[in-house]
């Protein structure tokens, strides 16, 4: 509808393909927006975004307290065009809300509601025909693409599936482990008792976490539930790994990779396709205070 709209779809067809032409270059100047960065470059180049008719999408979800921090809570999932004009981009009647979860309280199981968006997703990445831009009379095959989830940082474990900032193995990129005491995890550079390096920000540094460890992780996790392992011990594995079990968007399980063969361009992204939302931080955590 969108490229059909004779002010929005020819700018998008225009943004896409000075994106395109953007990425071919060797380097990046500066990072202003989604089409210098390395996710959409690294896309291009491994033969995405083929046509200027292409959209590049970003999804996001958050949950919001319905009435005055009553308790009542729902979970919006939203998808944003990422090649639409500023200022069209951020305006209501572009934000394509795919679901709202019913509350009262968060899902359960938040993965549930996101079959059907991963259904669409998967049609798009095959390709559309028939798509009209803007008065021009040429058909075209629509190819979209989603380039990453905006969330913080508790809704971003949710969607890896991972334990997030209250277990052993927090971080979504760097696999490196808490010390706990007493009721909750804490990171020093050093183990207090045994003065191991657990941390850094320069030298030697923890094993970065890639789409393949974390795929390894959930299987093995997810396997040794199959097996009937007590779950004492598929505790501790989670809490070794970080990794609690399969993710449909970071980490997919056998029969997911089977039904969604065309978000495989979007699994090989990993964790970095979910990077945490440091100015949300920010605004709620540290203006407030100031």
């Amino acid at each position: 509808m969108m490229l059909a709209t004779p002010g929005l779809g020819p700018g998008m067809i225009a943004k896409m393909r000075d994106s395109r032409q953007a990425a071919r270059e060797p380097t990046v100047s500066a990072v202003e927006d989604w089409h210098p960065s390395d996710n959409f470059h690294g896309s291009v180049r491994r033969g995405l975004f083929s046509s200027d008719v292409s959209v590049s999408q970003r999804a996001s979800t958050d949950r919001y307290q319905a009435w005055r921090q009553s308790g009542f809570e729902g979970w919006p999932m939203v998808v944003t065009a990422d090649n639409a004009a500023h200022k069209d981009r951020v305006k209501g009647a572009r934000q394509f809300i795919m679901c709202v979860t019913p509350g009262p309280k968060q899902p359960v199981d938040l993965e549930s509601f996101l079959y059907p968006l991963a259904d669409e997703l998967n049609e798009l990445a095959r390709g559309v025909p028939g798509v009209t831009v803007g008065h021009s009379p040429t058909m075209y095959t629509l190819y979209g693409y989603l380039m990453g989830w905006s969330t913080d940082i508790p809704a971003g474990a949710k969607l890896l599936q991972m334990t997030g900032h209250g277990g052993k193995h927090p971080d979504r990129f760097w696999c490196f482990p808490g010390v706990w005491r007493g009721k909750h995890y804490y990171f020093p550079p050093t183990h207090p008792v045994s003065k191991v390096r657990l941390l850094a920000l320069s030298g030697r540094r923890a094993p970065v976490r890639t789409a393949e460890s974390i795929q390894a992780s959930a299987a093995e996790v997810e396997r040794s539930r199959e097996l009937g392992i007590i779950a004492a011990a598929v505790t501790r594995l989670v809490q070794r790994s970080g990794v609690k079990r399969y993710s449909l968007f970071f980490a997919p399980s056998p029969a997911d990779r089977q039904k969604y063969p065309h978000l495989q361009y979007f699994w090989d992204l990993g964790p970095a396709a979910a990077r945490y939302d440091t100015m949300h931080l920010l605004l709620l955590n540290f203006v407030r205070i100031l």
